[in-house]
């Protein structure tokens, strides 16, 4: 029998970017807080881990959803004086565990909340996730990060399990095919 081993190296794919601004980089576990009062039928530990993409740590969940539908885990973000509008894009890298739960970023703009949807963990490993904000968030209004949901998508394989959070990113919007008029229609 013979082993194979791969060795690689990530490189920071967001400086490569142009525009982009590493808005968090999850080094330090510390400044994140599961918060109960808003997490339903689940338990959940934060801790720095070294299976990382970027830089030296990343943040890990490990959670646990008590009943088989209906649980939430909530995680407060860092207070930062970062804003976001509709016209900026936003990536997250996800250390994804297969579990078919969904990943949502709470946006508050005065007494405004907008939950960001950055989709359903149906993957093993790491990925970038972007969202492009024209599509939720409301045009003309400044957006702070609030807070990670991890909300359970009704299946027993999501009932338990740890997923990692690197580098969130925001960049310019790039356009594409929802900024496209055609012949004047919209």
């Amino acid at each position: 029998q013979t082993d194979i081993t791969e060795k690689f190296k990530a490189e920071n794919l967001a400086v490569l970017e142009t525009g982009a601004i590493v808005i968090n980089d999850f080094e330090d576990a510390t400044k994140f807080a599961v918060d109960n009062e808003n997490s339903t039928q689940s338990t959940c530990e934060l801790s720095k881990n070294t299976t990382k993409l970027f830089g030296t740590a990343c943040l890990n969940l490990k959670y646990t959803f008590t009943q088989n539908s209906g649980g939430k885990t909530y995680v407060t973000y860092p207070v930062s004086a970062e804003v976001f509008t509709s016209n900026d894009m936003l990536s997250l890298y996800v250390f994804g565990d297969i579990s078919l739960n969904r990943i949502q970023l709470e946006m508050v703009s005065g007494d405004e909340t907008k939950l960001v949807d950055m989709g359903i963990i149906n993957y093993l490993g790491w990925q970038k996730k972007s969202v492009n904000l024209v599509q939720t968030l409301t045009s003309g209004k400044e957006y702070m990060l609030k807070g990670i949901i991890l909300t359970q998508e009704n299946n027993l394989q999501g009932l338990n399990g740890a997923v990692r959070f690197d580098n969130l990113v925001k960049l310019p919007n790039q356009g594409g095919i929802d900024d496209v008029n055609f012949a004047g229609i919209t």
